[in-house]
């Protein structure tokens, strides 16, 4: 029996081997074509918008260009991508054709960064109110102008600026920047000179003008825990606004890290620059009087409170430490993006290219 058993047993085991043998090159041979589907797949995914023929047009898509998906998934791939801020050279050529054949800004106001003050001055720039195109509680006014304008010029070739609110209750920043993006790539084709920008704020003075504005009501005895236990006051407010998540949802919903990090993403993709709300004066101004040559003056932000005199503020003096650490936990994610816009969009260099330009420094008004 032992001599009868040897040789079977040893075909089995040859048999085996070579089974196993095969069964690695098929898993190696589907590795190997998931993979080239995969690179293939994020190589297309750069090409959102086709490439256009002669003058390009505006695709139509109603309100808001393809609603009800998620323009944060365009930019995932690219999330850890490096910024190309504009060079002197490209500005200064921008600047140029915006004085020549006037142009279009976008603004995209986030609820509480100084868009108020902002708006302000803008409108004040402007020849006359039809030149200031907005965009309110999520209708989209104007649209089909800014569509006119980039697809045959803009008559008198003055600046028109078109204000987008957004963050709920008003159009969110994922509807919108859909539409954002095809209008940019129509500008650059028809050569219409084309600028977006927009603000964020330090976080935690964010969180106290949000809760003093929004949450508050006059006569309330407002505190620090009174803070923490209203309902719409959540963890990472900034991130969830951008990335298109309403404080006001019930039930609340939170903002993940990754669509924290496809918001800023979204951001450096398709803003030109990103300014930050303590900077208005000393870098958002010179920046676009230099581009529109518009006046350069210095601004104030309009602090919450201000239309009513009796309605009481929190203060951040008032949090305990440990309340203070409670709200540095509450915005970690915020201060992340935060922290991100003020390194990416290093004004050093362009404070001295404007200075010597002689229109860095503002006009003082009162």
């Amino acid at each position: 029996m032992k001599l009868l058993g040897a040789p079977r047993k040893s075909v089995i085991y040859k048999l085996g081997r070579a089974l196993l043998a095969l069964l690695i090159i098929w898993i190696t041979g589907l590795l190997l074509y998931m993979n080239i589907g995969l690179k293939r797949l994020f190589s297309d995914s750069t090409s959102v918008v086709p490439q256009p023929q002669q003058r390009m047009k505006i695709e139509k898509h109603g309100n808001f260009s393809h609603e009800g998906k998620s323009s944060l998934s365009l930019v995932s791939s690219r999330a850890e991508s490096k910024l190309r801020i504009p060079s002197f050279k490209e500005m200064n050529e921008l600047a140029n054709s915006f004085h020549e054949n006037g142009g279009i800004i976008f603004f995209l106001h986030m609820p509480k960064t100084g868009g108020s003050a902002v708006r302000s001055y803008l409108l004040d720039q402007m020849p006359n109110e039809t030149n200031y195109i907005g965009s309110w509680k999520g209708k989209a006014i104007g649209y089909q102008r800014i569509n006119y304008y980039l697809e045959n010029g803009i008559p008198n070739k003055t600046v028109v600026v078109f204000e987008a609110h957004g963050g709920p209750p008003f159009l969110f920043y994922n509807q919108m920047s859909n539409q954002l993006g095809e209008w940019k790539q129509v500008a650059k084709e028809n050569q219409v000179p084309f600028f977006a920008f927009t603000l964020v704020r330090e976080p935690m003075s964010w969180y106290l003008s949000f809760y003093n504005y929004f949450i508050t009501r006059e006569g309330e005895n407002i505190t620090e825990s009174d803070f923490f236990s209203r309902p719409g006051m959540k963890a990472n407010m900034e991130c969830a606004e951008l990335a298109g998540i309403t404080w006001g949802a019930v039930p609340t919903k939170h903002v993940s890290y990754s669509q924290c990090r496809d918001a800023l993403a979204l951001l450096k993709d398709q803003m030109d620059w990103v300014f930050t709300t303590d900077k208005l004066s000393t870098e958002m101004i010179p920046l676009i009087s230099y581009l529109a040559r518009f006046e350069n003056r210095n601004l104030s932000v309009i602090q919450p409170g201000i239309y009513n005199h009796k309605k009481k503020k929190l203060l951040l003096s008032e949090f305990s430490e440990k309340g203070k650490g409670r709200l540095q936990n509450w915005t970690e994610w915020d201060s992340m993006l935060y922290e991100d816009i003020r390194e990416s969009y290093d004004f050093s260099g362009w404070g001295n290219f404007l200075d010597t330009k002689g229109i860095l420094h503002p006009i003082l008004s009162n």
